[in-house]
């Protein structure tokens, strides 16, 4: 979206990531993870030898279902549930068919609208569109009000109803629901379902993603999981989830979960599109200057600015210290994009940030994660994907402990 449709639906959907907001998925993420954990623990193994990937992509569909789609489910139980397959399908993004349609659209965006190149398989989109028509029919239905996100978008689009009132004087007007104080938009069933659909996307298969590589350089690093958990056990010491706030505040957790981001972040690139003339001077004697002109379409590689030693020293080494209080003011601004910058910078930052800190904090009370003879130090890629994923997967254990005794 660009100019003022993509400017009316942000303004749309903040409200959902609000600090009040943020409370209330507080409380719901950790119920995920709390069944997570119970259901690890039902093990009777010391060690669990447990594909990761697996396990925190079920919790992140739960989590993601719930405060997007307000939909309640257990992947971890009903493994085969229609909501999990088809969020498998639409979050694999594998093979040149996609990416070349990626690629499409992004180079021609109008020629391949078109020809419609599909980014996701017409089963999977049939079914998401199916979610918000029904979801929309029965919340109107039975005037059902929810927190989340298509229930944001659902008020915004009531805002723009025409409706029939009688004044006191017996006079007819028809004038529009001004129910909502954000900007109003005209979204349609497909804007909404596709909306959803994106936030779905990024929450489902990039915040399990950045965790299984948090937990296998964890594995790898034991001095830095010691360190991790002597912190989650002094905020843990009533034996209760510590509130948001305190979550939030946790100095070494979030300097983990940042260096998590910086090697392995979401996206190995984005796209701007530049809305008005403007040209780069040379820094060297044998450059020409470059002119971008309005509409140029702009890559900016992510990952080569999060592994370049100009910015970062030995980038293939896991070293939280990078985002320590005293050294993290030294890095590059714009050399840290995990979420983007500027006002395009990822809507669900912060959602993602608590998501990844309360499944960490929790695996981390009840676990120890260790290596295992299927760890590989080195994970292989998969070349075939968009984005950083192994090919083998995160092979890992997961040993109980007894965090009163340590």
């Amino acid at each position: 979206m660009k100019g003022e449709e993509w400017k009316n639906v942000r303004s749309t959907m903040s409200p959902v990531y609000t600090s009040s907001k943020m409370k209330v998925f507080f409380n719901q993420i950790s119920h995920n993870a709390d069944k997570l954990v119970d259901c690890i623990m039902k093990n009777d193994q010391t060690i669990l030898e447990v594909e990761l990937k697996d396990l925190l992509s079920r919790f992140s569909n739960d989590v993601i279902a719930r405060n997007i789609y307000g939909v309640e489910i257990d992947s971890l139980k009903d493994k085969n549930n229609i909501f999990y397959e088809m969020a498998k399908k639409g979050t694999h993004i594998c093979g040149y068919r996609k990416k070349y349609s990626i690629l499409f659209y992004q180079l021609a965006p109008r020629i391949s609208a078109f020809f419609r190149l599909p980014l996701a398989e017409k089963e999977v989109q049939s079914f998401f569109v199916k979610l918000i028509k029904d979801t929309i029919s029965i919340r109107k239905a039975q005037n059902i009000t929810q927190p989340d996100l298509v229930g944001k978008l659902i008020q915004s689009t009531e805002a723009n109803e025409v409706k029939t009132i009688t004044t006191k004087d017996g006079s007819v007007v028809k004038e529009k629901n001004w129910r909502t104080e954000e900007i109003k938009n005209d979204l349609s069933v497909t804007d909404i379902a596709a909306v959803t659909f994106f936030a779905f996307n990024a929450g489902f298969e990039a915040i399990s993603n950045v965790l299984c590589f948090v937990a296998h350089q964890l594995a790898l690093n034991p001095d830095i999981q010691k360190r991790l958990i002597d912190e989650i056990d002094e905020n843990f010491a009533d034996n209760e989830m510590p509130s948001y706030g305190k979550l939030l505040n946790m100095s070494y957790l979030d300097m983990v979960i940042s260096e998590g981001l910086r090697m392995w972040p979401f996206l190995t690139i984005i796209d701007r599109v530049s809305t008005k003339k403007y040209t780069i001077q040379p820094e060297k004697p044998d450059e020409l200057p470059l002119t971008l002109e309005p509409g140029s379409l702009i890559l900016i590689p992510i990952i080569g600015l999060h592994y370049d030693p100009r910015n970062y020293e030995h980038p293939e080494k896991f070293d939280p210290e990078r985002f320590s209080a005293e050294n993290k003011k030294t890095i590059n601004p714009y050399a840290y994009l995990p979420f983007g910058v500027g006002p395009r910078l990822c809507l669900g930052n912060r959602f993602a940030l608590m998501e990844m800190k309360i499944i960490l904090f929790k695996m981390l009370c009840n676990f120890e994660i260790v290596p295992i003879q299927r760890t590989e130090v080195c994970l292989k890629l998969n070349k075939q994907a968009l984005g950083l994923t192994p090919i083998n997967g995160y092979h890992l254990g997961l040993k109980k402990r007894n965090k009163f005794t340590n």
